[in-house]
C-alpha cells in the first residue's frame, strides 16, 4: 500500500499518462516475484535474481495518531466503575450509582447488561458513525428507517444512549434512504381520492392510480405486496442498474438478517435457529466475538436447532394476530349498506391510468 500511495502521488505531478497491462506470460519475472513476497518458500533452483535491501526503497512518514478528544457519554459511568469517582451533585451521584448497576468493564471493554442480549457493546461518536455506514449502507444494509435501524443495531451487540434519535437523524440525511415513488396504486378508499392526496401527488410528479373494482380481493390488500428486495435494490444501485444481479446477494442478505415486525424475528433465526453475525461485528468487536468458543458455539448452536419448531410456531402466531389486527382496523371502516333489486347506484369511471 505505501508503494501505491507514492505511484499515486508521481502520477499526480504528470499532466498526462497511458497505463498499460502486461500480460503475465511476457512478465513471468515479475509474477515470480509477487508469488516469493507472499510466501515463505525460497526460489533454491536461483531462477530469479533476488536482492535483498536493508532499509525501504522510498521514504515512509511516521504516521500521526490523532487522540479522539470528544465526550464519551460512559466516561462518568466508567470513572466511577473504575476508581469509584462520583460526581458533585448528590443528587446526580445518585443517579450515576443506580446507572452504573447496568454497566460492567471486561478487559478494559465496556458493556451494558441489555434485556434481549446479556451484553452490549457501548460505542462512542466516532465507532457509532462507522456502524450507521456498514448496518445502513455496507453489504448487509438496505437503508431501513430509522426505528428498524436503531433495532438492527442493536441486535448485532451495540448500544449508546442516543441511537434511536441518531438513527432517524442519519436517515434523514441519507438520499437513498428517502427515496420517493414514482407511482401509487391503492384501493378505492375514499382517503386516497381526496382533493389534497390529489394535490400533493401532482406536485411530487407522482402517478395516482386506483385498483379495479372488478376485483375486490385487491381492494385493501395493494400495500399488504412485499416490495422489500425491489425497493431495497433501487437504493443499492443507484444509476447503476444494470449491476442488480450482482448486488442480488447483498440485498438477500440484508433482508435475511433484518427483524420483521410480522414474525418478530429475522428470516435468518427462522431458518438457522440463531442470528447472523454481521461484518460490522469485526471492528468495533461485539462481545459474542470476543467472547466466542468453537465448541461452546456448536453446542448452543444445536440445542437451537432442537428448539427451532418451538420458535417457529410463535413467530405463526405472532404472524396470524399481526394479520388479525390489521383485518379488524379494515373491517372497522366498512359502513354495510343493501340495496334491493332496482335501486340506482353510481358507476365510477376512472381514468385510463
Amino acid at each position: 500500500m505505501a508503494y501505491l500511495s507514492k505511484i499515486k502521488d508521481l502520477l499526480a505531478q504528470i499532466k498526462r499518462y497511458t497505463i498499460q497491462q502486461i500480460p503475465r506470460k511476457q512478465n513471468a519475472t515479475t509474477d515470480e516475484l509477487a508469488r516469493l513476497a507472499n510466501s515463505v518458500v525460497v526460489d533454491k533452483a536461483n531462477l530469479v535474481f533476488i536482492e535483498y535491501l536493508d532499509r525501504s526503497s522510498i521514504n515512509l512518514l511516521e504516521p500521526i495518531l490523532q487522540i479522539d478528544n470528544t465526550p464519551f457519554w460512559m466516561t462518568p459511568i466508567a470513572s466511577y466503575l473504575d476508581h469509584r469517582i462520583l460526581l458533585n451533585s448528590h443528587n446526580e451521584s445518585r443517579k450515576l450509582i443506580r446507572k452504573a448497576a447496568r454497566y460492567l468493564i471486561l478487559d478494559g471493554v465496556k458493556y451494558r447488561r441489555g434485556f434481549s442480549m446479556p451484553l452490549l457493546r457501548c460505542v462512542n461518536q466516532t465507532e457509532s458513525r462507522r456502524l450507521f455506514e456498514e448496518v445502513d449502507e455496507g453489504f448487509c444494509g438496505n437503508h431501513a428507517e430509522g426505528q428498524s435501524l436503531s433495532k438492527k443495531i442493536l441486535g448485532q451487540g451495540y448500544f449508546w444512549t442516543t441511537m434511536n434519535e441518531d438513527s432517524i437523524s442519519h436517515v434523514r440525511k441519507c438520499d437513498n434512504c428517502l427515496v420517493y415513488p414514482t407511482k401509487i396504486v391503492s384501493d378505492n378508499g375514499i382517503q386516497f381520492d381526496s382533493q389534497l392526496f390529489i394535490d400533493f401527488c401532482t406536485r411530487h410528479g407522482i402517478t395516482k392510480s386506483f385498483s379495479a373494482v372488478s376485483h375486490p380481493q385487491a381492494n385493501g390488500q395493494v400495500e399488504a405486496v412485499n416490495k422489500t428486495l425491489k425497493d431495497t435494490l433501487k437504493k443499492h444501485l443507484e444509476e447503476a442498474k444494470k449491476n442488480w444481479p450482482e448486488r442480488l446477494p447483498e440485498v438477500l442478505w440484508s433482508y435475511k438478517t433484518t427483524e420483521r415486525t410480522t414474525t418478530g424475528d429475522t428470516p435468518f433465526a427462522l431458518i438457522y435457529g440463531c442470528e447472523a453475525m454481521m461484518p460490522v461485528e469485526v471492528t468495533p468487536q461485539s462481545h459474542r466475538r470476543t467472547a466466542y468458543d468453537q465448541d461452546g458455539n456448536h453446542k448452543l448452536l444445536a440445542e437451537s436447532l432442537d428448539q427451532i419448531e418451538e420458535r417457529r410456531k410463535k413467530s405463526n402466531i405472532r404472524l396470524a394476530a399481526h394479520q388479525q389486527k390489521f383485518a379488524q382496523y379494515f373491517n372497522s371502516r366498512d359502513k354495510e349498506r343493501k340495496f334491493d333489486i332496482g335501486d340506482l347506484v353510481l358507476r365510477r369511471i376512472f381514468p385510463e391510468n
